[in-house]
């Protein structure tokens, strides 16, 4: 292995085996990015948009000209920020063909950045002002109340429901206690049944008794700017044993707070 490393060509093919290790164990865990709406941001260091708001059509007579909406949108500006970790592989390991212990180290590295992203993206949706007051044992029928809270505002449809565990069991409880069927399983990532026609998500990013019912195509914006790979790493065998950076560039913006109901008690 170590021989193998100290060749020009195994550089770079040892780089993308990690890379793609680390791409894959990162979207198995990432959960959040699937409640917010994506946008790439290609060049620039920031993207200005018009945030999202509820503008107007109108009828127009035939050879009429139709009316520019000139609906009062303000403009944001989302800079992305870095989130980054390193990890090390002892030389002994290296130089001991010990190949699995390399890919596990990536695969926890990997974890831990993507668990920091669902944070982030949780902690800029629980920012919502849209709450509602439910009671300290979470309730099919709190769960209504949530959803009515977003859906009467104008085109929103909330479709999510994101919870700690310890809300997620004490719902099942509840369902089960009173009559109702439990969890319909979904093949979503993060995604542990559907509940009052809403995804069930679960997730420790969000606190207990603080969840969250939302619209995922209108409540956050989420800009990638670059995705989630190593850099500064031209030699295995040193980079290895000094530590490998990954790095990822992304922005996060709550869009529209009526489109995240958020529990109180």
């Amino acid at each position: 292995m170590k021989e193998l490393f100290s060749t020009d060509d195994a550089a770079l093919l040892i780089r993308e085996v990690i890379d793609r290790t680390i791409e894959r164990t990162a979207r198995d865990v990432m959960v959040g990015r699937q409640l917010c709406k994506t946008l790439r941001l290609r060049n620039g260091p920031a993207l200005t948009i018009n945030k999202i708001g509820t503008g107007n059509a109108y009828i127009v007579p035939e050879l009429g000209e139709v009316p520019r909406d000139v609906s009062s949108l303000s403009k944001i500006t989302i800079t992305p920020f870095k989130i980054g970790k390193s990890f090390v592989v002892s030389s002994e390991a290296v130089e001991d063909a010990q190949w699995d212990v390399v890919k596990l180290q990536a695969e926890e590295a990997a974890e831990d950045v993507a668990q920091k992203e669902d944070t982030e993206i949780m902690n800029t949706l629980s920012a919502t002002t849209n709450t509602v007051s439910v009671g300290t044992d979470v309730s099919y029928s709190d769960i209504i109340d949530l959803r009515t809270a977003v859906n009467e505002h104008n085109g929103l449809n909330a479709n999510y429901i994101v919870m700690n565990p310890t809300d997620v069991a004490s719902l099942e409880k509840n369902l089960v206690t009173n009559g109702y069927r439990a969890f319909d399983q979904t093949a979503k990532s993060g995604v542990i049944g559907v509940v009052g026609g809403l995804s069930l998500l679960q997730t420790n990013k969000v606190d207990a008794g603080s969840y969250l019912v939302l619209d995922s195509k209108k409540a956050c914006y989420f800009i990638l700017r670059r995705p989630l790979k190593t850099v500064n790493f031209t030699d295995p065998e040193r980079d290895l044993a000094t530590g490998v950076v990954m790095t990822e560039r992304i922005g996060l913006l709550l869009a529209d707070t009526n489109a995240v109901a958020k529990a109180t008690t």
